[in-house]
């Protein structure tokens, strides 16, 4: 448990020097399907929760989500660009209700969206990779 703390703290801290690299979210996840690539609830990862989960962001600020069974789950999706929040208003799965919240923006690239709950350590980690 201890080297996975250690390997998520140095991924952070990479993703940290590299976020001058940054693009703004909404204009990235607007483009293509998206999954959840690292979901942590308070230091427990909890990834697999969402394997086989598509997520589809709309322009509009529609979001689609495509479980494992083939069901489709309708909700919506924000970014506010002044404070760095983007927030998903989702439900329909336990899963889901878990990630319906309002996230920090952390680093931004052409193919992934990590967000994090706040500030501290122990916070919820959300990792959305393109497919």
């Amino acid at each position: 448990m201890k080297s996975l703390r250690n390997y998520f703290i140095i991924t952070l801290l990479a993703f940290t020097i590299f976020s001058s690299c940054s693009k703004k979210p909404n204009k990235v996840i607007e483009k293509g399907t998206w999954y959840v690539s690292v979901y942590m609830d308070k230091n427990i990862v909890e990834t697999s929760d969402f394997d086989g989960y598509l997520f589809d962001f709309g322009k509009d600020g529609t979001l689609t989500v495509t479980l494992n069974t083939g069901n489709i789950v309708k909700g919506t999706w924000t970014y506010t660009k002044s404070s760095s929040k983007f927030k998903i208003s989702i439900s329909g799965t336990d899963k889901l209700d878990k990630i319906s919240r309002e996230w920090l923006v952390f680093t931004t690239t052409s193919s992934i969206i990590e967000l994090k709950e706040g500030n501290s350590p122990d916070e919820d980690y959300l990792h959305f990779s393109k497919k």
